[in-house]
């Protein structure tokens, strides 16, 4: 696992996280500067799905979204 976090580490990834928690959303910048790695950090769907589409490229995108928020 050590290994794993490492090469991770290295590879210097970038991602694209949904959160709508700031607390998660801290916790993220945090491992992502302990890691070495380059995040962006978003609050909904509607601000990823905006992000994406400006044309940054991700090596990952995920998202821990818990409130969904249906249209009428």
């Amino acid at each position: 696992m050590a290994d794993e976090v490492s090469n991770l580490a290295e590879s210097k990834l970038t991602a694209l996280i949904v959160d709508d928690s700031s607390i998660n959303q801290s916790m993220h910048h945090k491992l992502s500067d302990r890691l070495g790695g380059k995040i962006d950090v978003v609050c909904n769907g509607q601000e990823a799905v905006d992000v994406h589409c400006s044309g940054r490229n991700y090596d990952l995108i995920d998202s821990f979204t818990w409130t969904w928020t249906c249209p009428s």
